[in-house]
């Protein structure tokens, strides 16, 4: 049986209270969150399967980026450092079911009180970089995004989360191709060594040890893409909506308004 936790020692977080080891859930104590820039060893933990085998050599981590585009890519990890401008920002992350231990009545998943969110500095390039250069085609309308973490019985053949976002999301600058957090390579747990980061969007669009882009002509039907989220409200909104129409964080609901640990939105820091 594999290790369901392979590839992470609890005792490099800093008191995480484990909700869940099949998948591997862990949230931050509400206190722990006072960071402007949240530490690593005090980030939250969110898997929807388990955890993909590590990889001896980063830079040769390789995704690609197909579907509704003119020119298919790709590229390694090595190449895309190399072939786009380096962006650094530092962006909230935030589980959709944060806070859910709170609703009424009791709703199914993980039992998260507010430790399911932080406020990392991440670095990479911009996924529209990336998209202008593989050509959309007219027909481009929404991603689908693919991990190599297999889901929660083990399987390779269903992904255990596969969501995606509108075009012009995607396109975003702040929408993130990530290789290190808070200066350093991003670790394993935190999806290394490739991930996305989606900013204003629940966390499950951020797609942890990315191998695959895949651009559509419909939006994307993948596991847990059934077009409703629950917002840190509870409500349940259409994607993206929990924050704004553009994907932008409403200030009403916005997570770093919700949460002492990050001082305002999303920053650049070069």
């Amino acid at each position: 049986m594999q290790d369901r936790t392979a590839g992470f020692d609890l005792s490099n977080k800093e008191g995480l209270s484990l909700l869940s080891d099949t998948p591997l859930v862990a949230e931050t104590p509400e206190e722990r969150l006072d960071d402007e820039t949240t530490p690593v060893s005090r980030f939250f933990v969110r898997n929807n399967g388990l955890l993909p085998k590590p990889v001896d050599d980063a830079e040769s981590w390789t995704f690609t980026v197909d579907g509704e585009v003119e020119h298919p890519l790709r590229l390694t990890l090595a190449e895309l450092k190399s072939r786009f401008p380096h962006k650094t920002f530092r962006m909230v992350l935030e589980c959709g079911g944060n806070g859910r231990s709170f609703l009424q009545p009791e709703a199914e998943g993980s039992p998260w009180t507010n430790g399911g969110a932080g406020c990392a500095e991440w670095t990479g390039v911009s996924l529209g970089d990336v998209l202008r250069e593989a050509g959309l085609k007219q027909t481009a309308l929404f991603t689908g995004h693919f991990g190599a973490d297999p889901d929660k019985h083990g399987s390779h053949e269903r992904q255990a989360m596969s969501r995606g976002m509108p075009i012009a999301k995607a396109l975003e600058e702040h929408t993130l191709l990530v290789w290190a957090m808070n200066g350093e390579p991003l670790p394993f747990i935190h999806g290394g060594p490739l991930r996305l980061t989606v900013p204003g969007w629940p966390g499950s669009l951020s797609q942890k040890w990315l191998t695959r882009i895949w651009i559509r002509d419909r939006e994307h039907d993948g596991p847990g893409d059934d077009g409703s989220v629950l917002s840190p409200a509870g409500a349940s909104l259409s994607p993206g909506l929990g924050w704004t129409g553009s994907g932008n964080p409403d200030p009403r609901i916005d997570a770093c308004a919700q949460h002492r640990h990050c001082a305002g939105r999303w920053q650049p820091l070069s």
